[in-house]
């Protein structure tokens, strides 16, 4: 119809807490070569959150995908975007655009009081070595919003 613009947008869509202990493990080791599952599988976890949200809104092609992770792995948004697209093959979300923005959560070490980055979950500081740390954010993801035809 003229005069009606050509995508729209759903609401938000929220999906938080994401932690290594609600993904499950691989039934066999990964090549070491691909990505790491826990990519994959928040990836999935995006996927699923739209597809769900498309449904709910009868929409048949989704363009768009945004939101964010905050987390203290290192994760990358290329390798995130490339799994999306890998499981989205074959759903209104193929060839969709995955835009997250990565936040890195901190830690301060209650002993010594440094502030530092941790690594795979673990609050150990690299100054003190004290296990005594706290994250200084909430961990998790958030489709913000989904770009559809």
């Amino acid at each position: 119809m003229p005069g009606l613009p050509r995508s729209r947008r759903l609401g938000a869509d929220t999906y938080a807490g994401t932690d290594s202990s609600r993904v499950l493990p691989p039934k066999a080791p990964p090549p070491p070569e691909s990505v790491p599952m826990y990519e994959s599988a928040l990836a999935r976890q995006v996927l699923d959150t739209v597809l769900q949200r498309s449904v709910f809104h009868w929409t048949s092609r989704i363009r768009v995908v945004r939101g964010w992770v905050a987390e203290t792995e290192s994760l990358s948004s290329e390798r995130l975007s490339s799994q999306f697209a890998t499981h989205a093959r074959g759903t209104p979300a193929e060839g969709a655009r995955l835009l997250l923005h990565l936040i890195h959560v901190e830690a301060r070490c209650r002993t010594c009081g440094r502030t530092y980055a941790p690594e795979h979950h673990l609050l150990r500081c690299p100054v003190c070595g004290s296990g005594d740390g706290e994250q200084l954010g909430q961990t998790g993801l958030a489709v913000t919003a989904i770009e559809v035809d």
